[in-house]
């Protein structure tokens, strides 16, 4: 979903595109030389006008390296669709809007900094090349792929430097850290860079391959980092949450419809928090 804000400390802004700098009391938007203020821990408002929708959202910051990506076994490129497909010998891990950085591919069409336009399957993933390849891929490359992704449960570390407020996210590892906020990332995060985590509304969340929630269910942490499940964990519920769909429904109408993958499924959250289940 591309949430955008209408808050009025930072105006209109597309809340799935990351800040590459530490945020202060102006920061600049890239591309528009305009600025805006932002925060560690600034809660704002936002709307997806395609799933009719709002929400609130809270500015972190990862601090964990890029993801090493699986072997590449192929690499296609489909005219009708403009949408280059690369299958991986494993599964890859990856939702829909990750951002994907390829290296090394030949023909170089293919190279680049990329955002994951869909995931056909666990070890196929598609994006849009800035130029039309000549071809199949001959030399595979390598790839590696943002750390925190759109979907992703998250929960947050705090501290202080320098008497400033740190706020840092990270996926929710769903064992041991109990007790603390969790948020869905809206935005992709590699290195360093800030950017949006809902933590109340409609959200679409990444789901365990395999598991198959529907509408009411509750909400757990399994064993894959940010990845919810239907499956009741004792140790791992996320509390002020609920499953809102099925995997792989349709959100929006007509042009504007977005088909969700078999691990998507869309949630309501209250400012959720992690704890042992509720029975």
């Amino acid at each position: 979903m591309t949430f955008i804000s209408y808050d009025d400390i930072i105006g209109a802004v597309d809340l799935s595109v990351a800040d590459a700098v530490d945020p202060g009391y102006v920061n600049l938007v890239a591309g528009t030389g305009s600025g805006r203020m932002v925060f560690p821990g600034l809660t704002i408002r936002g709307y997806d006008a395609n799933l009719r929708s709002g929400g609130e959202f809270i500015y972190a910051k990862n601090t964990t390296a890029n993801v090493t990506g699986q072997t590449i076994s192929s690499g296609t490129y489909a005219a009708a669709t403009g949408l280059a497909t690369i299958t991986t010998g494993s599964a890859h891990g990856m939702l829909p809007g990750a951002t994907v950085i390829l290296v090394g591919q030949v023909p170089s069409a293919y190279v680049g900094t990329y955002t994951v336009a869909t995931v056909p399957s666990t070890t196929t993933f598609t994006y849009v090349p800035a130029s039309v390849p000549s071809g199949s891929i001959t030399t595979v490359g390598t790839y590696t792929n943002s750390f925190i992704q759109p979907g992703h449960v998250c929960e947050f570390t705090y501290s202080l430097s320098s008497g400033q407020a740190n706020l840092v996210a990270t996926p929710w590892t769903s064992t041991t850290l109990q007790g603390k906020s969790l948020a869905v990332a809206v935005t992709p995060l590699l290195l360093n860079q800030w950017g949006w985590f809902q933590v109340e509304g409609f959200a679409i969340t990444g789901v365990i391959s395999g598991q198959t929630p529907a509408a009411g269910n509750r909400i757990y942490g399994g064993a894959v980092n940010g990845f919810s499940t239907p499956t009741a964990v004792l140790s791992a519920q996320i509390v002020n949450a609920t499953y809102a769909s099925a995997v792989s429904q349709t959100i929006g109408t007509g042009n504007s419809a977005v088909a969700l993958n078999a691990q998507q499924a869309l949630v309501f959250l209250n400012r959720p928090f992690a704890q042992g289940q509720i029975t």
